[in-house]
């Protein structure tokens, strides 16, 4: 339990020896969700962050996952590995994880003092915004943030009234405020 109010399960060295046992397992897409539906109950939201791969690890993640947010970095390579994810998440959603939507794309360490930023920005939102939503919120490019996770804390403790603790905040309101607006669409049809 972590003094910021969150239950934190962290990753370490053994996790990579992992997939290689996913590989022979019986239903290895969906262990993770196995081990994860009875904790369901005890938490409003579970979050799990994976490395940007398309691995046995990550499609575990989509397995369990009712939602996705997916934060693409404004350079060339990122926004072309989109297509593979989008494909992927589309194939999960097909064949293992019917509920699994996805929230939307955030632009995360963006730079806007470059063109390239800004081009691929644009680029993200003229090439996917009409088929899912683009937070409007972006997270900064900060040396603060990598210095907090340098000193293994949040950037919430580290740098509190910094740009990015801010984005993170705002970004987590756009995502509250969709949920919200999900629940009340919802009790309105029934």
């Amino acid at each position: 339990h972590h003094e910021e109010g969150v239950d934190l399960l962290p990753s370490n060295i053994d996790l990579a020896g992992i997939e290689l046992r996913l590989m022979s397992a019986m239903s290895r897409e969906t262990i993770l969700r196995q081990v994860l539906e009875p904790l369901r109950k005890q938490y409003d939201h579970i979050l799990i962050d994976c490395s940007p791969s398309l691995s046995m690890l990550n499609l575990n993640a989509l397995s369990a996952a009712d939602n996705v947010i997916i934060p693409v970095q404004p350079q060339y390579l990122s926004a072309k590995g989109l297509v593979d994810l989008l494909n992927t998440i589309t194939q999960v959603r097909n064949k293992i994880n019917p509920r699994l939507k996805t929230e939307g794309i955030v632009l995360t360490m963006v730079d806007n003092r470059t063109n390239l930023a800004k081009e691929i920005g644009s680029l993200v939102r003229n090439t996917y915004g009409k088929h899912i939503n683009i937070f409007s919120t972006e997270i900064p490019m900060s040396v603060r943030a990598a210095e907090a996770s340098a000193a293994g804390v949040s950037i919430h403790s580290y740098d509190p009234k910094g740009k990015v603790a801010e984005a993170y905040r705002n970004l987590t309101k756009e995502v509250l405020s969709r949920e919200r607006q999900r629940q009340k669409a919802k009790s309105a049809c029934i």
